[in-house]
């Protein structure tokens, strides 16, 4: 009988929602703590020499869970999902647009923490050009986790989300209008 429950139990199931929780709270934090290094107001509070170390690490582990996220879709006996559903953009029947939401998503974290980690090999501008990116990756994956994902389907989960990520527009509003170029005569 113990046996029996084992074999049964949807773990795939358990880790891709786990993964997928831990990869957009990661990806919260990285975006958190790299506005908070541009941006004037909050810059005092958290000191930029800390938050920069920790804004490379967490990024690391938005890319490490994003890719446990999807590899265990796999495994998941009821969606039956393959390596062309997972990787591959529209090639999915299992919720077309919001799988290759969370596929570009993917690969646009690859790019990002990618072009990071080249950083000192590439020119500054498309570094820096490749972390705006992120303006449209956070959406991307709050639209796929939001009408994908099962957790954030509990209105106190998603509530806390839409606020966090209201927290993070009004820092981005005020990063780009703090910035020199918006007060360039």
């Amino acid at each position: 009988m113990e046996n029996t429950l084992v074999e049964d139990a949807p773990w795939a199931w358990y880790i891709v929602r786990s993964s997928g929780i831990m990869a957009l709270l990661f990806l919260y934090l990285t975006l958190l703590l790299g506005l908070a290094i541009k941006t004037p107001l909050v810059r005092d509070i958290i000191r930029p020499i800390y938050s920069l170390g920790a804004h490379c690490w967490l990024s690391s582990q938005v890319l490490f869970f994003a890719l446990i996220h999807a590899l265990a879709l796999l495994f998941d006996k009821y969606l039956a999902l393959n390596l062309g559903d997972i990787f591959i953009p529209f090639y999915s029947n299992f919720h077309t647009t919001l799988m290759t939401l969370g596929i570009l998503s993917l690969y646009l974290i690859v790019i990002i923490v990618g072009t990071s980690h080249l950083k000192h090999l590439i020119a500054w501008k498309f570094w820096r050009g490749t972390h705006y990116l992120y303006i449209v990756l956070y959406p991307a994956i709050l639209i796929h986790s939001f009408y994908l994902g099962t957790d954030l389907k509990s209105p106190i989960l998603r509530t806390i989300f839409l606020i966090f990520g209201g927290a993070l527009g009004v820092l981005l509003i005020i990063k780009l209008f703090s910035s020199n170029r918006f007060h360039r005569a």
